[in-house]
């Protein structure tokens, strides 16, 4: 019987590192596409149309980088559309490849209303996770910001 030497173990643990490395990696980045639902409102004390263009200057350029555009606007309510690629598309292009960057070709609409409240101004609706991210974590921020503090 011949037994390996540690130098082929090593080797051989390098080799499985760098495999489950490799997938870690695929996994986190596939895991940043798709898109999901999000119902955020964030608080304000001005009037409500004060409010709304407040918003929409504030995230308005933001959203158009990203590239959502504004499909219908009133003065109580703004609604923006725009596309994100599931997550789904982007596994297939990749443990597809060459083939599967054929499912790329795809996207989802993907909308966000926003509309003012009593409380402030409320956004909701399917867009990508990121930006729903940041909207969530946004809006807890205007949320602590007016809690008083304590003394």
């Amino acid at each position: 019987m011949v037994l390996a030497s540690a130098g082929d173990w090593v080797s051989v643990a390098l080799f499985v590192g760098l495999l489950l490395c490799w997938w870690a990696f695929l996994a986190w980045w596939i895991s940043r596409y798709g898109g999901r639902e999000v119902s955020v409102t964030f608080e304000s004390s001005d009037p409500p149309d004060h409010a709304l263009h407040n918003w929409v200057d504030y995230y308005g350029a933001w959203l158009a980088d990203a590239g959502y555009w504004v499909e219908e606007q009133r003065p109580e309510r703004i609604e923006f559309l725009g596309r994100y690629r599931p997550r789904w598309e982007v596994a297939v292009a990749l443990f597809l490849f060459p083939v599967g960057l054929i499912a790329l070709l795809g996207s989802i609409p993907a909308h966000l209303d926003v509309t003012t409240t009593a409380a402030g101004v409320s956004a909701q609706g399917k867009v990508h996770r990121r930006i729903a991210k940041e909207l969530e974590r946004d809006a807890a921020e205007t949320r602590r910001s007016a809690v008083p503090a304590e003394s």
